[in-house]
């Protein structure tokens, strides 16, 4: 039997779209009984998040979340179990190279993240060592094809596309966050205000359409507070709960992310696995990849001749099947398994 150690250093975080991966995987990949599995969480962690998960192993050991925990204590604990490392949120152990799920190189990209201090970090620990991983999984083909371009030495047979999931909302029941108010119709962003979010084209389209609501939801720098403060129909939120996520998923008038950069992109499936009836995406090429006719696309570099709010198309409920078929956790989870199944 397989034994497979996980990397739980994402078990104490806040859940975006990585956490979000690592979540649902973790909680379907210990339905295979055909492996052991076990989690590696530092001491910092509480164990009481993990409950309910059966089929698995907690290990606590190393006294903080941080990167030593990471490139160290892992490769430590898997040589003690004789276990193979699978890490889903971009890093992995220094010396213990197996699997990775890379879920971008924005820390390559001019495209992508543009904090120095953070890309330089990424290019060290990520590119160290990098050929000898058994395995590179990602989210996309987009995402292959610029691992490919930036790690030309590693073997792109050995890089698998698994994909990601949106029904983790499923069985949530919805529930009306503080900041819409009853009746109120509104446009939905979801996400950080990170450079390539590129929100700024949020911002100009609330300043173009002063009837309309615009609100963003998600981690929020203290800048982008002050920037919108004098916008009337601009809300920031901040981080949500699930269900109240969920509520806004469910009712906004279109979902919009005018990304210059990712790599999936997992907001706009969660909205249609929601049942939001429109979405607006940046004609990026993972976009297009993935949302392919469901979308209205958007030019996110154009801040003047802005998409038009009130001609939008609805998805056809044969783009809503062909992506709520294709990306649920538990199909991914059974590409992440035959990976490392071999």
């Amino acid at each position: 039997m397989k034994n497979i150690l996980i990397d739980g250093s994402f078990v104490e975080k806040n859940v975006t779209g990585v956490q979000r991966f690592c979540w649902e995987i973790l909680k379907n990949i210990v339905k295979y009984e055909d492996m052991k599995f076990y989690i590696l969480i530092p001491k910092s962690t509480d164990i009481k998040k993990l409950d309910g998960i059966n089929n698995l192993e907690i290990i606590q050991e190393g006294k903080k979340n941080n990167k030593y925990f990471q490139f160290h204590t892992l490769s430590k604990v898997a040589k003690r179990l004789k276990a193979d490392v699978l890490c889903m949120s971009n890093f992995t152990p220094m010396f213990k190279k197996d699997y990775l799920v890379l879920h971008d190189v924005t820390f390559l990209d001019k495209d992508g993240h543009n904090r120095f201090l953070w890309a330089l970090a990424y290019r060290f620990f990520v590119g160290f060592r990098f050929n000898k991983h058994k395995n590179i999984m990602t989210v996309s083909e987009f995402s292959k094809s610029r691992i490919d371009y930036h790690y030309k030495k590693y073997d792109v047979n050995k890089i698998k596309v698994v994909g990601t999931g949106g029904d983790h909302f499923k069985y949530l029941n919805s529930k009306k966050p503080d900041v819409i108010k009853d009746n109120e119709k509104y446009y939905l962003s979801v996400g950080s205000t990170t450079p390539n979010k590129n929100f700024k084209y949020v911002i100009e389209l609330a300043k173009r359409n002063p009837d309309k609501l615009f609100i963003i939801t998600g981690r929020i720098d203290d800048n982008m507070k002050e920037y919108v403060n004098s916008l009337k129909n601009m809300r920031l939120s901040g981080y949500l709960e699930n269900e109240e996520l969920k509520y806004l998923y469910e009712n906004c008038e279109a979902f919009i992310l005018p990304s210059t950069y990712e790599g999936f992109g997992l907001p706009p499936l969660e909205a249609i696995f929601c049942g939001c009836k429109k979405i607006c995406l940046s004609t990026i090429d993972v976009f297009k990849e993935v949302y392919g006719k469901s979308a209205n696309y958007l030019d996110p570099n154009d801040y003047i001749n802005l998409i038009d709010l009130n001609n939008l198309k609805e998805i056809s409920e044969e783009e809503r099947k062909r992506l709520t078929e294709t990306y649920n956790w538990e199909n991914i989870t059974k590409n992440v398994y035959e990976v490392i199944k071999g």
